[in-house]
């Protein structure tokens, strides 16, 4: 093996300048943060391997060889590393997040099969999440979400669903006519067999307390929730119902529901 690294010894430099070279053009291009994960992930995982060729060739003493190849690695390195620094990427908790998720990819496998165990009912209407995109202006990340179209007159159009940056994780707006002062929170079943979704964390994680109100407001903006149950881009139907919660009177209320395609978030 040692034998063909030090014959070969110019594949993984240049290997690695291409991998480099994805990795520049994933992040100054705005791709999505799990393309610039998985990339730079690949990119992390391959460096053990030059280091191993370097340690390889200096044992050897292939010395132009072993120049060489540091070169490219440092080259490499540095211009990666200058651009993580510039746009800030290395400071986004969602970006590192995901890197770790792509190195260890191999060595779990998250999946749990509930969209596959639960199809689509026949039949059943639903609607898509609007889409939101990242992109990096002047040096930083800025969101651009898909524009919802909200209309009091038009009661299905109240609440109103993005994709995240993955899978599984989801934002919500909601808009609605007078309501007293309270607490709005979203309950979410799976429509073919009525099984509560994320039933420990959902109320928590989507309530919004709002002040009473006389017209039609949007109350909600952007709050995000997770689906846990389901892997990514395992879709199956899932009703999203608004509840509000009476501050003065603690009678809870189901408001509106809407039946959405989502899927699970893999953790």
């Amino acid at each position: 093996m040692t034998e063909g690294i030090a014959k070969c010894w110019w594949v993984m430099p240049i290997f690695f300048v291409v991998l480099s070279i994805a990795v520049v053009v994933a992040l100054r291009c705005g791709h999505s943060h799990w393309v610039q994960a998985v990339v730079v992930a690949g990119w992390l995982l391959f460096m053990p391997l030059l280091l191993v060729q370097f340690i390889i060739l200096a044992v050897r003493r292939l010395w132009g060889k072993l120049v060489a190849t540091s070169a490219v690695g440092v080259a490499s390195v540095g211009i990666v590393g200058f651009l993580l620094a510039r746009i800030g990427i290395r400071l986004t908790w969602r970006f590192v997040a995901m890197l770790l998720a792509a190195v260890l990819w191999p060595a779990i496998d998250p999946s749990d099969g509930f969209g596959k165990e639960h199809p689509i009912p026949e039949g059943t209407e639903y609607c898509i999440p609007l889409e939101c995109n990242f992109d990096v202006v002047d040096g930083k990340w800025v969101t651009e979400y898909e524009e919802a179209m909200v209309d009091s007159n038009i009661r299905a159009s109240y609440l109103q669903i993005w994709n995240d940056f993955e899978g599984g994780r989801y934002l919500y707006d909601f808009s609605f006519s007078a309501l007293p002062a309270g607490t709005l929170f979203l309950k979410c079943y799976e429509v073919g067999d009525n099984i509560p979704l994320s039933e420990n964390v959902m109320r928590r994680n989507t309530s919004v307390y709002c002040s009473a109100t006389k017209f039609f407001t949007k109350l909600v903006e952007k709050c995000e929730f997770v689906i846990y149950e389901g892997d990514w881009e395992d879709y199956y139907a899932v009703r999203v119902e608004v509840w509000h919660r009476d501050s003065a009177t603690r009678q809870e209320v189901k408001l509106m529901e809407k039946v959405y395609r989502m899927d699970g978030w893999m953790r």
